[in-house]
This record gives structure tokens, sequence and C-alpha cells, in this order.
């Protein structure tokens, strides 16, 4: 397949002004399977306040629709070319990752599939080596708590929530 030899150029994302350019730096790169999309983050006033966006590489667009505000990990869903990314959306005042959610990317249409309240807990997203899996952790420094959401075209059409793997304990 034959693609662009640049997977990012930050001067090229549209939401990024030419005033911060200089002040902004990438976060994260996330490929889909087939390495066909790309989902990144990046600092754009190098305050710690990450923004997402998604790039065709095919066609080398940046999807001026998809762009993610406040958030912190990204992963892909299902499949080769998926139709769904997750994101960990952080709080506005303490910048803290407390919630996942599930971007329907041909509809837009959003969901939460798992949200932590708790100020003292931060959210974090992966995928297993395996890639059957997504893990979700909500952490603390004294404790951790572990849901898992196959990454599976079933489980995204019906719409399953994360199960709890391993449940929090303390000091641990």
């Amino acid at each position: 397949m034959e693609k662009s030899e640049v997977v990012l150029d930050i001067a090229q994302v549209p939401f990024i002004p030419e005033a911060y350019l200089r002040t902004t730096s990438v976060d994260k790169l996330k490929l889909s399977d087939d390495h066909s999309m790309l989902a990144f983050t990046v600092d754009v006033q190098n305050n710690e306040i990450k923004t997402g966006g998604l790039r065709n590489l095919l066609t080398g667009e940046y999807l001026p629709h998809f762009v993610f505000r406040n958030v912190h990990a990204l992963e892909w869903g299902h499949g080769a070319t998926p139709r769904y990314l997750y994101v960990t959306e952080c709080t506005k005042d303490e910048n803290r990752p407390n919630q996942v959610v599930r971007v329907d990317t041909k509809t837009s249409a959003r969901k939460v599939i798992y949200r932590d309240n708790d100020p003292t807990h931060y959210v974090d997203l992966g995928v297993t080596k395996d890639k059957k899996f997504l893990v979700i952790s909500s952490n603390t420094k004294e404790d951790s708590e572990i849901y898992v959401l196959g990454r599976d075209e079933e489980t995204e059409k019906a719409g399953t929530l994360p199960v709890l793997l391993i449940p929090r304990q303390q000091n641990v």
C-alpha cells in the first residue's frame, strides 16, 4: 500500500495554530492494525493538556471533525481498519484522566464506557500484547483496579461494558 513518507507533520494539523507550532510537542502515536489510520495526541501550548486527532495515512488527510480535547490515552478498537477509537478524557480542573470514551469513527457517536469520579484515581488505557483485549486501569499511589474489554467485533456491536478483572486492594 502506498503511503506518504511523513506520518505526522504538526505544521499540517488543522487544529494547531501556526503561532503555537514552536510550543507544540507530539505526545502519543497509535496506528490502526493495518497501519492505514493514525490517532495522535499533541501538547499544543506545552501545558500538559493534550489534544488528539486522526489522520488517514492512505490519503494523507487529517480528519478535522475528529478533534479530542483534554485527552490522555488513545487505543484503536477491533479490526484492521477499526470503526471505534477509545480515548481517556481528563477532568477540566485537575487534568486527571477519569473516563474512557468509545468514539465511532463513522458516525462521531460517543459513549462513556468507564468512569471513575474519585479525585485520587488516575485512569489509563492499553491493549494486551495479543491485541485481544483493551485494558483499563484505575490507579493511585497505593492501589489499582483493572478492567478488561474484549477487542472484537461482537463486543463492539453489543456495546459491552468492561469487566472487573482485578478489584482494588489497599496497598496493592
